[in-house]
């Protein structure tokens, strides 16, 4: 299953917060598609109720 999420938080290094993510696991690969249309890949890292943080 696809989810796509629009809105960053935070940015912090390479770490990127993003509130209201739904069915998320831990661990779990994301990718990350930047203004400019390139894509990065990112784990999760941290997840607190609705907020995630990934590392890129």
């Amino acid at each position: 299953m696809i989810l796509d999420y629009i809105g960053v938080k935070e940015i912090n290094g390479s770490l990127i917060v993003l509130d209201d993510v739904e069915n998320a696991s831990f661990e779990e690969v994301v990718d990350i598609r930047l203004d400019d249309g390139t894509m990065r890949q990112g784990r999760i890292v941290q997840m607190d109720g609705n907020r995630v943080v990934i590392q890129v």
